[in-house]
């Protein structure tokens, strides 16, 4: 199939004087504590849920490690609802030369029809993108006038296989693009401005974030189906914002680092409104998923507890946020990733009675 490549320079509007609203939300106990969580593992040392479906099927990575050299591989994984894992990894991998590049297969993103999005790092660290089929069929790509050095980086697909990222092309530029379900790619840049797409939703909007030639501080961009590119900062962002999500009502969540460096959660409103959240006592909010019903899932650092110093925690659509942990856990505690419409979620905790602090995948299903 031919490649269709098409390149816009986008309208770029510019918010300011933006409404701005701030919010400290306090945490409740929830309805009930019955909540349940399953445990699971891949083939290898350390599992990383990364993303689950409407049908609560998970993918994510895992890697294996060489006791002795340190050499590190990863490898993808995917988890049925009825709790089967099926592993995969990309074809003309190395064994791990390259220990710490970030070498193997890293997926992204899962949708309702089981396909996986995601990127490699091939023998040489360069990044290209892949999209594996719910049968286990797997397609590579790369984007047009990618270089051969950084390559493509995928970082969300959508319910209708529209996949986004960025890429470091052969001008020594990021660019970001939207790639089809059939494969059409359409490009995207800003005249002295780096874009780095973190998510698109059902719509084909992307957010994400953006730097310019003159200014390494990140700050936010949103992408109109259209190819309209609004950017926008968020108040008090002294060393940068960061997006993490977008639903298919358009609004916008992540972090952003105050003055102190402390990271604090943010949600943006379709019509430009920003309002932060925190945890009650959390020194670092990260929040990573947000619903199109406006949940949003993430965890954040405590500022009190140093024994277990992370927790994960949902925010309601009406801003309540409800903490939670993995059972009996402690150390680094638990890192919630993604969410689904049924409330499920998932993400990893990290277990400290081994000696080797192993990283564990996890299942919470929500109590009813």
């Amino acid at each position: 199939m031919k490649t269709i490549r098409k390149r816009t320079i986008a309208a770029i509007m510019l918010m300011t004087g933006t409404a701005f609203a701030q919010t400290n939300t306090q945490q409740k106990l929830p309805a009930c504590t019955a909540a349940s969580y399953i445990t699971f593992d891949a083939d290898g040392e350390q599992t990383y849920p990364i993303s689950i479906n409407s049908k609560g099927s998970i993918t994510g990575e895992y890697f294996t490690e060489n006791n002795t050299t340190g050499v590190r591989v990863y490898r993808g994984f995917v988890r049925a609802a009825n709790g089967k894992i099926t592993t995969f990894t990309m074809p003309g991998l190395g064994t791990g030369g390259n220990a710490g590049n970030n070498e193997g297969t890293h997926p992204i993103s899962i949708n309702s029809r089981g396909e996986i999005a995601g990127y490699y790092a091939d023998a040489n660290t360069v990044y290209h993108g892949f999209v594996r089929a719910a049968n286990g069929e797997i397609t590579t790509f790369n984007a047009p006038d990618a270089d051969a050095v950084i390559g493509t980086y995928v970082s969300s697909m959508n319910s209708k296989g529209e996949i986004t990222g960025w890429y470091f092309g052969t001008d020594q530029v990021y660019h970001g693009f939207v790639r089809a379900a059939r494969g059409a790619f359409t490009t995207f840049e800003i005249s002295d401005v780096e874009l780095f797409p973190g998510s698109i939703n059902s719509n084909g909007e992307v957010a994400g974030d953006y730097t310019t030639v003159s200014d390494s501080v990140p700050q936010g961009f949103v992408r109109s189906a259209d190819g309209v590119i609004t950017l926008f900062e968020v108040p008090n962002d002294t060393y940068g914002a960061h997006i993490t999500g977008l639903n298919r009502s358009g609004e916008i969540v992540g972090w952003y680092w105050d003055v102190n460096e402390d990271l604090h959660g943010f949600v943006r409103n379709p019509n430009g409104t920003i309002i932060t959240f925190d945890p009650l006592d959390s020194v670092d909010t990260n929040p990573t998923s947000i619903l199109s019903s406006g949940e949003i899932v993430g965890w954040y650092l405590d500022g009190i507890d140093e024994r277990l110093p992370n927790h994960g925690f949902v925010r309601s659509a009406d801003g309540v946020i409800t903490s939670f942990d993995y059972p009996d856990v402690y150390g680094q505690g638990t890192l919630p990733q993604s969410i689904n419409s049924s409330g499920e979620i998932t993400g990893w905790y990290v277990d400290f009675s081994t000696v080797d602090y192993v990283d564990h995948g996890f299942l919470r299903e929500p109590c009813e």
